[in-house]
């Protein structure tokens, strides 16, 4: 039999009200057991102000329940929603309750583990969930949704009845002996897979242009001392967090802020000035700016003057300072550098501009519906390689259809892999485990 699993819907702590919920074949009894009313007391869809009492029948509080039942719930089974006041100590209580009438408590994510197994959602959706609880901006908000609306789901559908198609043509072939008509099969099962393995491509082109928006970015301010990168490290940020001096040396160790840009969210990194020292510290704290650059995804350089700029991939070349009289037209000679003064604020709405063009691609216009995890990412991969795969197969001058089938069916398991029509035990764990308790 189904365990019936309880947990808190709403984050720990104190607050105006705390959401409890059940799932499970017998949470309506359990309620009833522990408000000490009938089952039938609590109408589908209906809110029902009651009291819920511990095991020695005083009242802990008195709640709002509300029923959704089987299969029109979240999860798919029955399921209850118990509104209480936002004390951890009520809360506790009515949990304990709960437990005694032999109900469980949930395992992480194991409220949206069942709407999938259950067949609510699919694994791009439950994914989703994850996404949108994570998510940092209001554009990871968007992808989030899209995502859990089928979005998604609905493209790599529509993927995948076309390479079934392709494949249904390929298995026709193998079936029939070699006539004049193979010649023509063979071209169009050729551009029905180029034209799927592009789609494939676009995909996944777009969805790494988006992987910021999830995962956030790291980007670090550097340059030789008193070149200004506390001061433009202040103007992004908006507040003054590091201190500026005039004298070089002034930030010894690394100071960071987290920050959202055109939808991005940004841990901006203030680093020690590049610099020979006899000052121990001092050049501790250089040392670790280097190595805190290595790991970064862009840095930030910051010049005074225009001097021996190196270009490198990862790399944005600011001329601080333009205010001053001697650096005002020094940057008309590199248009590769952009100028700003960061005591001011000159330029600094284009180098968020630069920042968000140089993490996403160069500024490439995102789709709508783009996938929100490695593991779908992955899956995608090793369905473009099958495609492709079976395309150079197909280039051969006597394409052996058996193999062309074979890689065309791998790249279908690699979609049913996203979705979730395949799904081992072991990926499902991994997946859930990573979901707070209660949802």
């Amino acid at each position: 039999m189904i365990d019936t699993i309880i947990a808190t819907a709403t984050p720990p702590g104190t607050g105006g009200i705390s959401v409890i919920r059940l799932s499970g074949p017998t949470s309506v009894n359990s309620t009833a057991l522990i408000s000490k009313k009938h089952s039938s007391f609590f109408k589908e869809r209906l809110a029902t102000l009651c009291s819920v009492f511990n095991d020695d029948g005083v009242v802990i509080d008195k709640c709002v329940i509300t029923y959704f039942k089987s299969p029109n719930s979240y999860t798919g089974e029955d399921v209850i929603e118990v509104s209480c006041h936002g004390n951890p100590l009520i809360v506790d209580s009515i949990i304990t309750s709960f437990l005694s009438t032999g109900v469980r408590l949930a395992h992480p994510g194991e409220f949206t583990k069942r709407a999938f197994l259950n067949g609510k959602i699919d694994l791009v959706q439950a994914e989703s969930v994850a996404s949108l609880i994570s998510s940092r901006s209001s554009k990871s908000l968007s992808f989030a949704n899209n995502a859990l609306s089928g979005k998604v789901s609905n493209l790599l559908i529509n993927l995948r009845e076309d390479v079934i198609s392709v494949l249904s043509v390929c298995e026709y072939e193998l079936d029939i002996s070699d006539d004049e008509t193979g010649s023509n099969i063979n071209s169009k099962c050729l551009l029905s897979i180029t034209n799927i393995a592009e789609k494939c491509r676009s995909i996944l082109s777009t969805s790494n242009n988006a992987r910021y928006y999830f995962t956030g970015a790291s980007v670090v301010i550097t340059g030789k001392p008193n070149v200004g990168k506390s001061t433009l490290f202040n103007a992004l940020v908006g507040l003054d967090r590091a201190i500026v001096g005039d004298a070089p040396g002034t930030t010894r160790d690394y100071i960071d802020a987290n920050i959202i840009i055109e939808g991005i969210p940004i841990r901006l990194i203030d680093t020690a000035g590049d610099r020979e020292s006899i000052d121990e510290v001092e050049m501790a704290g250089v040392r670790r700016s280097k190595d805190i650059v290595q790991d970064s995804d862009l840095s930030i350089c910051v010049y005074d003057v225009i001097d021996n700029i190196e270009h490198k991939e990862h790399n944005i070349h600011v001329l601080n300072k333009i205010d001053i009289k001697n650096n005002r037209n020094n940057h008309d000679t590199e248009r590769t550098v952009i100028p700003i003064s960061a005591k001011k604020g000159t330029g600094i709405p284009s180098l968020k501009s630069a920042i968000s063009s140089a993490l996403l691609a160069n500024g490439s216009q995102q789709a709508d519906s783009v996938l929100t995890t490695k593991r779908q990412a992955d899956s995608m991969i090793l369905c473009y390689k099958h495609l492709m795969s079976a395309s150079d197969i197909l280039k051969e001058e006597t394409p052996r259809y058996e193999l062309v089938a074979f890689e065309i069916r791998e790249s279908v398991s690699h979609l049913d892999q996203v979705l979730g029509r395949t799904h081992p035990d072991d990926i499902l764990n991994k997946i859930f485990n990573n979901f707070c308790v209660g949802k």
